[in-house]
């Protein structure tokens, strides 16, 4: 590890007074007996974020003995702390420190030797200190010309801090190794720092916890925009400049008041979309903590270039983005990924000679009836259609009924915001509509393409009429029963005997029945019949209960897996939820979850095991004995390792099964 905090030239600063009629002058300075107080302040009050400053300074400190060795692609290592070693460990590869060089300039804040000099990031002298920011010792171990020299640095009681050597033995290895005691309950904080502040370390260095490498990993934002010294990101985090391996925040504040910079910012920025600019060590001012950038006049300026920048490419870069697209629905669909900003530098934009229009695909307004799907309704008439991968438009090109259209598009199992239903009328063909130059490349089904199962049944001319009644889904029993004259004999529908307006279902249990059928995409009309006509009912009617179990038995795959996921994840106990979100996407999950049964999200849309809940509740079967099996095998995942029955599963204490596990597993 190098002597200096990885450092930086200063930007230094003469000033000239004047002073008239002077009688006397005295240097300001620090006495002996107030050097306690200025070091707590040091120590007590520079940083924020204690654990990210531990990991940021050490660790660069770590990298610039590596530049300063020549290994600049070989990595640091770093120990993670857990509940069972409770010990942070740096270690570098580089010359390490010489006897002299750890107490003179080590232990000496203010003290750097590299100030003239932007190969490395500091220049503060005080990063080698940070680790009093949160304990009262610590260890520095330094390899270096075959001596291994132990220090151990500590608050004594001036409250000045001392350092000693207590060990020193002979080694073939070099550089520097910092060890940190970290109280357990802030195991999990430090796991934290070094996920967030080591995401842009290059070489990342060697983690031995493989749940913090996951962390980097996973939480990598989606770059939109790439270019050599920036990249645009979706987030709606800070943005960042990276010098020096450290991610320094900015906000964009004082850099709009610049009149110079204020439209290139709302161009490139918004809400959603940051940028990580990349500089050179030098290029801008961090602050005396590093935990953010000292936003002086050269910070600003550097950073609003950057963004003048990449404005003049980002245009270009969209553009040529656009263009490798191979059709204009691609076009449109990378359109649709863009900021409100974005979108406006390629406004004029035309591919292929047609206009980008928002991300959307105009309809021929003569030719097709278009209109929306959404999870109740197919009436929301439109004359464009919504450019994205997910997009599904449905074409009905008369071989289908209307009424059938919706139960189509349910059964196919693809009930979005983006599904959209097209009539095709005389002028237009199936064919000609897909190779239309807007929509060529989008998912077309054809509706015939998608077989319902049907119940057919006859009808016999001649029929008699009869008085029933219709439920109407009134809230009492005689104001949920409209009277109506159909043939008991000849026509069909699905009937409930009726006696004094009275079922074997109450008017909530009615209610219930008919939401659940139209969420299956049936809009089933539910006849009353009297007990004294039920004799009366041809072969074409079928009972309610009946026609239900029917339903049941005929639902699509992709219901019954809605329903399948619906009913284990609302029976999932809180702390089997609590592993699975925890473990199951890690390569070496513990667990095995996913062998079990695997769930992509818990976010999930419980609307059909709703409807067959609610089915249940009025005494209709659904057979789930596969679905439960799975989740006596999940739940009983927990036997593998017996304490974790006995803690109250939580973000708290999370940190400490994992430690558990990784103990128990060698």
């Amino acid at each position: 590890m190098m002597v200096e905090e990885t450092t930086m030239i200063v930007e230094e600063k003469t000033n000239k007074a004047i002073v008239n009629g002077m009688i006397s002058e005295s240097f300001f300075s620090v006495k002996q007996e107030n050097l306690a107080h200025i070091f707590s302040i040091l120590r007590n009050s520079l940083y924020s974020d204690k654990a990210g400053a531990i990991i940021r300074e050490y660790s660069t400190n770590a990298y610039d003995a590596h530049i300063q060795a020549g290994i600049n692609d070989t990595p640091i290592s770093i120990n993670c702390p857990t509940r069972f070693s409770p010990l942070l460990t740096i270690r570098d590869y580089g010359f390490g420190l010489s006897e002299e060089q750890i107490y003179n300039v080590y232990a000496s804040y203010g003290e750097s030797t590299k100030r003239n000099t932007n190969n490395q990031v500091g220049m503060m002298g005080l990063g080698s200190k940070s680790a009093f920011s949160y304990t009262d010792s610590f260890t520095v171990i330094s390899h270096n010309a075959g001596i291994k020299k132990s220090y151990l640095a500590f608050i004594d009681d001036s409250g000045i801090g001392k350092i000693m050597k207590v060990n020193e033995e002979s080694t073939e290895e070099t550089g520097i190794e910092i060890q940190v005691p970290v109280k357990s309950l802030d195991c999990y904080m430090f796991d934290n720092a070094i996920a967030k502040h080591l995401r842009y370390f290059n070489p990342l260095p060697n983690i031995n916890s493989k749940y913090v490498k996951e962390s980097i990993e996973t939480n990598k934002p989606v770059v939109m925009f790439d270019g050599s010294k920036y990249q645009i990101i979706k987030s709606y985090d800070d943005n960042y400049v990276v010098m020096g391996n450290v991610a320094y925040p900015f906000n964009t504040s004082a850099i709009d008041k610049n009149p110079a910079f204020s439209d290139a910012v709302k161009n490139v920025l918004d809400s959603h979309m940051k940028v990580v600019l990349f500089a050179e060590i030098g290029d801008v001012v961090p602050s005396a903590s590093r935990e953010s950038l000292d936003m002086r006049e050269k910070t600003v300026n550097w950073i609003g270039e950057s963004i003048i920048n990449i404005q003049s490419r980002l245009q270009d870069d969209i553009v040529a983005r656009l263009d490798i697209c191979d059709t204009i629905w691609d076009a449109k669909c990378f359109y649709n990924t863009l900021s409100s900003n974005h979108k406006r530098l390629v406004s004029g934009c035309l591919k292929e000679g047609y206009a980008l229009r928002e991300g959307y695909a105009l309809l021929p307004a003569d030719d097709v009836l278009c209109k929306q799907f959404t999870h109740d309704k197919l009436d929301n008439i439109c004359q464009e259609i919504k450019c994205k991968p997910e997009t599904r438009i449905y074409v009905n090109k008369g071989d289908v009924t209307k009424p059938s259209m919706k139960k189509r598009i349910i059964h196919d199992g693809h009930m979005t915001s983006l599904c959209y239903s097209v009539e095709l009328l005389k002028n237009i063909t199936f064919d000609e509509f897909c190779n239309l130059p807007e929509f060529f490349g989008a998912t077309i089904i054809d509706f015939a393409s998608i077989e319902l199962p049907k119940i057919v049944r006859t009808r016999q001319a001649f029929a008699k009429i009869n008085d029933a009644f219709v439920y109407n889904g009134g809230y009492n029993e005689k104001d949920s029963w409209d009277k109506v004259s159909v043939s008991l004999k000849h026509d069909e529908g699905v009937y409930l005997s009726i006696n004094r307006y009275k079922t074997t279902y109450t008017c909530s249990q009615l209610r219930s029945i008919r939401s659940s059928l139209l969420e299956f995409g049936y809009d089933t009309t539910i006849h009353g019949v009297r007990n004294c006509d039920l004799s009366k009912l041809g072969t074409d009617w079928t009972n309610l209960r009946f026609h239900i179990n029917e339903i049941l038995d005929n639902l699509s795959s992709f219901i019954t897996n809605e329903v399948s996921k619906g009913f284990i994840l609302y029976n999932m106990n809180q702390d089997t939820k609590i592993l699975y979100q925890t473990f199951a996407d890690l390569d070496d999950d513990p667990f095995e979850f996913r062998k079990i049964y695997d769930i992509e999200t818990f976010n999930f849309d419980y609307s059909y095991w709703n409807a067959v809940r609610n089915l249940m509740n009025c005494g209709f079967k659904y057979n789930f004995d596969k679905e439960q099996q799975i989740l006596d095998k999940l739940h009983g995942l927990k036997s593998k390792y017996p304490l974790i029955e006995h803690i109250n599963l939580n973000s708290q204490s999370i940190p400490l099964v994992k430690e558990y596990i990784e103990a128990m597993n060698g």
